[in-house]
Order: C-alpha cells, then structure tokens, then sequence
C-alpha cells in the first residue's frame, strides 16, 4: 500500500493549487464614500456659548412669568466646590486611600444670585482652591448683562477697595462686604487702620439687616447639591465644567417650573410654558 505512505518532500511548485484570484464576491462600497460622508460624520458640535444662550433664555422666561423684573433690588454671590468624584466625605477623611481629595483641583462653582427668586444669573466654573476675587469680574459682568440689581452682597472673600470702586463707581451698584482688619498688628497693640474710602464708610455704619439676605446664595447652592448632586459624573476638564453648568441650568428651571405648577394649583392659567425655550 505505497498510496498510503506521505510523500518524503513538499510537491514542487508547479503542483500547488493556484492561488486565490481576490475578494469573494459580493456588494463593494461606493467609489465615492469616504469620511467626509454625512452618513459617517458625526452631529454638529455644540457652540461654545451654548451654556450661557440657555441661562439666557431661562432668565427670558423667569421674567415673562413674573419671577423676576426688569430690575431687581439685592444679589448675593458666593462660590462652592463640588465633588469629582463619587467618594463619600466619611470615607475621604477616614481613609488613606484618599489623601487630599477636597484639596487638589477640585471644580469650583462661583455665581451670583436674584436673592428673592433664587435665580442664578450668572455663574463661572473654575478650579479650586483659588482665590474668590479671580473670577468676580467676568462674574459681575454677566450678570449685569442678563438682569439689573442695585445692591450686592458678599462675604469677606470679596472685600477690597477696587470691588467697592468697581461697583460703586462704574457700575452703579451698591457693594455690601464685611470689612476685615489687614496686616499684622501693631508693637503698642493698637489696631490697623482701615484704608479706603469705601471700605470706611462700611466699616463705620455696616447694614447688617440688608447683609443678612446673603445667606439665600448658600440656600442656592444647597438646593443644588442636595436636589442634583454634590459629586460630577464627568472626567475631563471641559465636560466637568459643562456639567457643572448644565446643573445651573437645571437649578433655574426647577423654580420656573414649580412656579408654574404653583399657577395652576391656584386655578389661574400659567402665563408662560417651558415649550417656550428654544
């Protein structure tokens, strides 16, 4: 039975099966398709000012349904941190898995406040810690921009001579800040004289009536993290700072809307609807 036996060598060359003639057959893509196709291109991003149009358009509704004004008369403004991430604050103090984790670039929410509405008017996503006064300016100019107030309070993270002169004397707008001593005291014991014409003025005859509405900014910033979250689900820089402004967002239509639903418990018609934004 030699057929049996394997041959001792490889067959020659000639004896190989030919070789395949290509592709099997079937559909081909289009000579034309290529990624510029808009069936493979994916959606139009987002504008960069998409966030800003939204609080906006959330202020235009507030004031069409009688939320707010054309003015307002007290504005509180504050700053927050908020979590990056899902940790309990028991477990990051009692755990050395997680040293530093409210310390290090932390987002930081910076906005100010209608104190009568609670309606955020303006707002501005950092990273902390950092000082309060790096992000007032382009704070106060946006919301002077979507709603007029003639006083605004704030805390002692704010209290300088040039907030004073920047609101007073080219804005228009009465500044409330506690005033604090600077410096290191004197060899006889006295105090350090208060400088600035503005921050005497408050020291001298502080409105502690009026200064005590600030805290409805700390009540903003509660109801956002107990209603929406403390802790960010995103990971990179931008989407952090986006979902921190969405949350804002969030914050000003959830008084619209139970302002809304409040109209129709009273059995009037609602004067505007959340259909409205677009």
């Amino acid at each position: 039975h030699a057929a049996a036996v394997p041959p001792p060598r490889l067959p020659r060359a000639d004896r190989l099966a030919p070789p395949l003639g290509g592709a099997a057959p079937g559909p081909r893509p289009r000579a034309a398709a290529s990624l510029f196709d808009p069936l493979l291109r994916r959606g139009a991003a987002a504008k960069k000012n998409g966030a800003a149009s939204l609080l906006d358009a959330t202020l235009a509704l507030a004031r069409q349904g009688g939320l707010i004004t054309s003015a307002s008369r007290t504005a509180a403004v504050d700053s927050t941190g908020l979590e990056s991430r899902h940790v309990s604050a028991h477990y990051a103090r009692r755990s050395w898995r997680q040293p530093g984790h409210y310390k290090r670039g932390f987002p930081k929410l910076s906005a100010i406040c209608e104190t009568r509405s609670h309606l955020i008017l303006s707002a501005v996503v950092d990273r902390g810690p950092r000082p309060d006064m790096v992000e007032f300016d382009d704070l106060l100019a946006s919301a002077l921009r979507r709603h007029r107030f003639t006083t605004l309070l704030g805390d002692a993270g704010y209290e300088s001579e040039g907030v004073h002169r920047r609101c007073r004397e080219e804005l228009g707008v009465r500044s409330i800040i506690p005033t604090t001593r600077r410096g290191r005291p004197r060899h006889s014991g006295a105090r350090n004289a208060i400088g600035g014409r503005w921050r005497r003025q408050l020291h001298r005859s502080f409105p502690r009536r009026t200064y005590g509405q600030r805290w409805q900014i700390e009540t903003v910033f509660s109801v956002i993290k107990r209603r929406l979250g403390s802790a960010l689900r995103s990971r990179r820089p931008y989407a952090l700072n986006r979902e921190v402004m969405l949350r804002v967002i969030t914050h000003n239509l959830m008084i619209i809307r139970r302002a809304r639903c409040l109209f129709n418990g009273a059995g009037q018609s609602p004067i505007y609807s959340l259909s409205n934004i677009s």
